[in-house]
């Protein structure tokens, strides 16, 4: 298993239109539209919804409303816009939980994400991140992965909750290393990271958007990318290929 491209990726999409909202559909938009974000506020997801929301919003002349409806790993978003109505009205904020780990991950789902969702909208690819605390004397991802492996079960990581791109990314760290820590799995990113700032972790995988602020006010500390290259944003952090991962 390689860790050199791990991306999180985010779509934005809408409950799949029938015939007649499709003939409606000619004067979109002519009220506001609601953009569903399937994690609270302030993360990834949260920051790019927002973003491009306020251009659409303007180039539209109508309203976008951002409603966070985190949970369930994203389903709880995904099955509210899968039931909303098919006009165009509606749109999620859909990450590659929602549209393909979620269907191998879970025997039953609240959605269908094959018949149920229309992808509109490849909005971005952010890279996962290795990070930690600022407190943590943890230097480089070689001395991370040591001591994981000399003191097992002894470092317990954050993620954006189970069956997440993060869990996921962290999980497969894990295999390649031979590692065994302990997953706490929070409500989104935007929460894992604070306590991961505030010490309540110790380390956790996370995309490069939820986790900037953070990073360059110095409260966290990146260790390895999960990239080809090293980031232009983060030119002295190795990819994990560098380190033989």
């Amino acid at each position: 298993m390689r860790l050199t491209r791990r991306t999180f990726a985010a779509w934005a999409v809408a409950a799949t239109p029938t015939l007649g909202s499709l003939a409606q559909a000619q004067a979109w938009p002519a009220k506001p539209i609601r953009w569903v974000v399937p994690y609270p506020a302030g993360g990834g997801s949260d920051f790019l919804a927002r973003t491009v929301g306020q251009q659409l919003a303007a180039q539209t002349g109508q309203q976008v409303i951002v409603d966070n409806k985190p949970g369930a790993n994203t389903a709880i978003a995904a099955a509210d816009v899968a039931r909303a109505a098919p006009d165009g009205y509606t749109i999620l904020s859909a990450d590659n939980g929602t549209l393909v780990f979620n269907t191998a991950l879970y025997s039953k789902l609240s959605y269908n994400p094959d018949k149920e969702l229309l992808p509109v909208t490849l909005m971005g690819r952010f890279p996962m991140v290795l990070v930690v605390g600022a407190q943590s004397d943890l230097k480089d991802a070689r001395e991370f992965v040591a001591r994981a492996k000399a003191r097992p079960g002894s470092i317990s990581y954050g993620s954006a909750g189970a069956g997440s791109p993060h869990h996921l990314a962290m999980e497969l760290l894990k295999v390649s290393a031979g590692l065994h820590m302990v997953h706490i799995p929070y409500r989104g990113a935007a929460p894992a990271l604070q306590d991961l700032a505030g010490g309540q972790v110790a380390a956790m995988m996370t995309d490069l958007a939820a986790a900037n602020s953070l990073l360059k006010g110095g409260r966290i500390r990146a260790l390895a990318v999960a990239h080809p290259v090293r980031l232009p944003q983060l030119p002295d952090v190795p990819t994990f290929a560098e380190l033989g991962f």
